[in-house]
């Protein structure tokens, strides 16, 4: 039996607003809103539920009817949900988003301050609880010092995946990319970690150099419609998108970093898991919600054309 995967960070209320016509700024705009489940962490524990492996939350939420929706949908899933913490101060984070009429996201807000409370003392007993695992996903949601606690602590499995969800939240990564096994960014964020412009395939091969010469075991950087580029110890390689027909791009990104980590802890080389990766993110830009409720590892083998 596979061992379990933990994963660490968000997770919230997810609500896309749906313009009726081209969004514009400073005015009213007539939408349609729904809500769903989110939050990276939360995304990619599903993904890899419904993909069959034995997945753990951990998380922070509040005591309203928010967290109460989200916990009993992913009891239904079979999570281990023993190290998500309460807060008796904040309310369950959530995020809205504001796509045009083609599902293109034109902003997006985030309440998530009570993210900042998982620092390492909250940690303690999740990292205690996590320690026989397979692998460990951690999002940049989390406070600075609640990453290192994780990246740095002494029963952390062979291969510790990290998101860097945003440019902002991807610089608090520095000084740790050497205890990262795979690195999931995209070229803003790989931008803010480097210090160096990300602008065209060239210097994004070199952002990948850089990551690498840092200590990052695996990088995929991901470039949309363009694919992915990725390296590790064995070598560099572009992996070409999934063809999708777009609905809605919640949750595409955290898809690609749930097949490529899905790959890699049911035995495949990197470029493999990538293409699974890429499977797995055209499957969710063709779903009206983050992670598609027909998910299966069969499925994304077949849109991948792996064979089982």
């Amino acid at each position: 039996m596979t061992l379990p995967v933990w994963c660490f960070g968000a997770a919230n209320i997810d609500r896309q607003a749906r313009a009726h016509r081209t969004v514009r700024l400073g005015t009213s705009n007539p939408v349609t809103i729904r809500t769903s489940l989110g939050g990276v962490a939360r995304n990619v524990a599903e993904t890899l539920a419904r993909l069959g492996l034995p997945v753990g939350l951990v998380s922070r939420m509040g005591s309203d009817p928010s967290a109460e929706r989200i916990l009993a949908a992913m009891v239904r899933l079979g999570l281990d949900l023993s190290q998500v913490t309460r807060s008796a101060t904040s309310g369950t984070a959530s995020y809205t988003a504001v796509l045009e009429p083609g599902g293109e996201m034109t902003v997006a807000i985030a309440d998530m301050g009570i993210y900042d409370e998982i620092g390492p003392a909250v940690l303690a007993p999740a990292l205690a609880a996590a320690e026989a695992a397979s692998a460990w996903f951690v999002d940049a949601n989390l406070p600075a010092d609640g990453i290192a606690a994780i990246l740095v602590h002494p029963g952390r499995p062979a291969l510790v995946a990290v998101d860097a969800v945003s440019s902002p939240k991807s610089e608090k990564l520095r000084g740790m990319l050497d205890r990262i096994g795979l690195l999931c960014l995209n070229r803003d964020e790989a931008e803010a970690i480097t210090g160096h412009p990300v602008s065209d395939e060239a210097t994004a091969w070199a952002a990948l150099r850089r990551l690498r010469a840092a200590g990052v075991a695996r990088v995929v950087l991901n470039r949309g419609g363009d694919g992915a580029l990725i390296a590790d110890a064995v070598g560099e390689a572009a992996i070409p998108a999934c063809p999708a027909d777009l609905v809605d791009v919640t949750g595409a990104g955290d898809a690609a970093a749930a097949g490529t980590l899905y790959g890699l802890v049911t035995g495949l080389a990197l470029p493999d898991a990538a293409r699974l990766g890429r499977a797995a993110a055209a499957l969710a830009l063709e779903a009206p919600t983050a992670v598609p409720e027909t998910l299966t590892a069969d499925a994304l083998r077949r849109r991948a054309l792996l064979s089982a």
